[in-house]
């Protein structure tokens, strides 16, 4: 409250009731003077039953009173107002609280100050509703349900309900804007902070849904829910009493009004890449749930987060109590699936837990994962793990999908991925697993955030680990790929094969990223193109770039030169129940042959005390996709 200033304690004036205790001396009047008052009043009314609190909060359609101490003695309450100074601005404010709180709630009003205050005419009192009003809860809680809308005996049909004008204008106004809200919202919830002295950064809805537990006014529990596809809003815990729900709904929707028109004030262009998504979600929304309402629905929930133990499920959209309990049963991962997620989650924890980035390096990794993508999956009796190192996550994706297409006998899988919210050194970063058997049609989608450990802070974990919900199948289908049954290698093919082996292995950068890789999941060898052309052999090299990446620019490469023959070379590193397995991986495609073939060769890399060692022939896997164009 900017009613509170410094100065040097002082003797605190009062109109408090005789029978509560005096308090010798206030300082600046902030949270740690309304802590001592709260502190001396419980104590000194502690023989009377009465109960003493701090931080609440009265709502009304014009705004919110905030009171830093109330004090209930049987059916009467006193809302505290503590000031550090007696001047005209402070005998304002308490006059307003004072008529607001008898006309309003019937509640009196006791002031601490350092002199008695004069009685002038009621000044303002209401503040709107802002994003410092929120924060992160205390302590945990319980497991509840929280949803944007639910139907009570109060308020039992959307149509009907205030709380639909209220989204509708909530929606509307951050069409665009939603990011500006946002932002303010990570600061208040202590998931971002700003570097002094620098422009307060602006963080886009992410891709990946963030789920956050958050306070409200009047202590109300909330979840805050962003992401690009289904939006920014808070969901109320569903014991929340409607016109609670109502009026903060309103409140809240004023604030999104205010935020645009201040924005729009300033020249502050909507976000191209937000316009138009979550609108349209809400309004599909929307319209599902009036038509669901319309046919008789039983129990409807808009934007459901459900906390079930360690685990929340989101169902962002419209559904009935009958549409949840038909899918409870395929949207609850069974135990195995459980598990497996665990065991990822814990091995990219463990990387987190370990690594921290130097802070002079940071500039020049500026949106780097803390983790590189990785599919985990089960094949009888055995735990693989393959990393996809340089990959963003779409194509980390693919990459893991192709995986499991080339495994048919695993029987479970679990992908995972590091998303993060960034701008320069403030960040706040979470974990993706998705999880499935092979015998589901999706899979289950789990996240963890996380503060990572770096050089001026320590690795933690923000919450526990939350279902978000179901995504498309881990058992995908693959990338396509042309049939190329029935053809067979040339002695010229596997010779050129041992060729690119040789120069790749004299290529390989064996001191020091070698010592780093051989105790990581990191590639070796950067992938890298031979071409043959009239007798020479053309080497291009593609550093920095994922497989798919390098293999797309590899077929580019080929299709400018009049190669006979051409092999790309990749690094291949996989854990086979914890222990590391290497091999390259040479793709060979001869001119006018129909497709490529890939061979493969076994090899440890060179560590302390060890030095770099094939591991038996080079071998022919099979036929792959061609590289070299008019096949």
């Amino acid at each position: 409250m900017a009613l509170f200033g410094r100065g040097r304690p002082r003797g605190a004036a009062t109109n408090a009731p005789p029978h509560w205790p005096s308090i010798d001396a206030l300082g600046d009047g902030g949270d740690h003077d309304v802590g001592r008052v709260a502190h001396a009043l419980a104590k000194g009314l502690s023989g009377r039953g009465a109960r003493v609190w701090r931080h609440d909060d009265l709502l009304f359609e014009d705004g919110l009173l905030r009171l830093p101490v109330v004090v209930a003695e049987g059916e009467q309450r006193s809302a505290v107002f503590v000031y550090a100074r007696a001047d005209a601005q402070a005998a304002g404010h308490y006059a307003g609280a004072r008529v607001l709180l008898r006309a309003r709630a019937q509640m009196a009003a006791v002031y601490y100050a350092p002199a008695p205050l004069a009685t002038v005419p009621p000044g303002a009192a209401l503040e709107p509703l802002d994003t410092p009003h929120f924060r992160a809860p205390e302590r945990p809680r319980a497991p509840a349900e929280y949803a944007l809308w639910w139907p009570t005996p109060d308020d039992p049909w959307l149509h009907s309900s205030p709380a639909l004008g209220a989204l509708e204008r909530w929606f509307e106004a951050l069409d665009g804007h939603a990011a500006l809200l946002f932002s303010a919202l990570l600061r208040a919830l202590g998931l971002v902070a700003d570097e002094p002295g620098q422009p307060a950064p602006l963080y886009a809805l992410p891709d990946e849904t963030l789920l956050m537990p958050a306070s409200g006014p009047a202590g109300t529990a909330l979840y805050l829910h962003a992401s690009r596809a289904a939006g920014l809003w808070l969901a109320f815990d569903t014991r929340t009493p409607p016109a609670r729900r109502d009026l903060l709904l309103r409140l809240l929707a004023d604030l999104a009004v205010r935020l645009r028109a201040s924005a729009e004030r300033h020249g502050i262009d909507a976000l191209a890449a937000e316009q138009g998504v979550a609108l349209q979600f809400w309004r599909a929304t929307r319209a599902d749930a009036l038509s669901k309402e319309a046919a008789g629905a039983v129990d409807l929930r808009l934007g459901r987060i459900a906390e079930e133990g360690e685990l929340r499920r989101l169902d962002a959209g419209a559904t009935s109590a009958a549409e949840r309990e038909a899918a409870a049963g395929a949207a609850r991962p069974g135990a195995d699936v459980t598990a497996l997620a665990r065991e990822a989650l814990e091995h990219a924890l463990g990387q987190l837990s370990r690594d921290a980035r130097p802070a002079e390096h940071e500039p020049g990794a500026t949106g780097a994962p803390n983790v590189h993508p990785f599919v985990l999956l089960r094949e009888q009796g055995e735990t693989r793990r393959r990393s996809f190192w340089n990959h963003a996550q779409p194509e980390a994706l693919q990459a893991a999908i192709d995986t499991l297409a080339e495994r048919p006998r695993a029987a479970l899988a679990a992908f995972v991925c590091d998303a993060y919210l960034r701008q320069g050194d403030a960040r706040t970063d979470a974990l993706f697993v998705r999880a499935q058997a092979r015998d589901e049609s999706a899979c289950h989608v789990f996240v963890q955030r996380y503060r990572p450990r770096r050089q001026d802070q320590e690795f933690a974990l923000l919450g526990t680990w939350a279902l978000m919900g179901r995504g498309p199948s881990l058992f995908g289908a693959p990338a396509e790929h042309a049939s190329h049954e029935g053809a067979a290698p040339s002695e010229r093919g596997a010779a050129r094969a041992h060729e690119a082996l040789q120069a790749t292995l004299r290529l390989a950068a064996l001191g020091e990223r070698s010592a780093r890789a051989s105790e990581a999941d990191e590639p070796l060898v950067a992938p890298a193109l031979y071409l043959w052309v009239a007798g020479q052999v053309v080497h291009v090299g593609f550093a920095l770039m994922s497989v798919g990446q390098a293999r797309r620019a590899a077929r580019a490469s080929a299709r400018r030169e009049p190669a006979e023959l051409a092999a790309f070379v990749t690094d291949v590193v996989e854990s086979v129940n914890g222990q590391a397995r290497r091999e390259l991986h040479i793709d060979v495609h001869e001119r006018d042959a129909p497709c490529a073939f890939r061979y493969a060769q076994a090899y440890d890399p060179p560590s302390a005390g060890h030095a770099f060692a094939l591991h038996g022939a080079l071998r022919l896997v099979g036929p792959v996709d061609p590289l070299l164009a008019n096949c």
